[in-house]
């Protein structure tokens, strides 16, 4: 059946194309296309309800100027670097020294 709606060619992993299709049939949903309507519109209403300061605030105020920098470097790298940059962050991220006062006392008291 035509239809004059806009259309959309996505490819994903097996893994995601399994979660995909268990979501239909836990569901009962006719079709693959209409699960997938359905998933994204469960997952731009948890966006709206879980981000309400990004729905709110402009780009520009939500992230500092060195973030946005950091952002743009990383989009820069090719996946190998981008790779490597994740590899650095969860080191250091794991590295108490590197931590926020507020950090290291949440994980204290977990």
């Amino acid at each position: 059946m035509p239809t004059d709606k806009p259309r959309y060619t996505i490819t994903v992993d097996p893994e995601l194309q399994r979660k995909i299709e268990d979501y239909q049939f836990n569901n009962r949903i006719k079709t693959q296309t209409k699960a997938i309507i359905a998933l994204m519109e469960l997952g731009l209403q948890k966006l709206q309800t879980d981000l309400p300061i990004m729905q709110s605030q402009p780009v520009s105020e939500i992230y500092s100027i060195v973030e946005k920098e950091l952002i743009e470097d990383y989009r820069r790298l090719n996946e190998q670097g981008q790779a490597v940059v994740r590899d650095h962050m969860e080191m250091v991220a794991a590295t108490p020294k590197y931590k926020k006062r507020s950090d290291i006392s949440i994980e204290k008291h977990a």
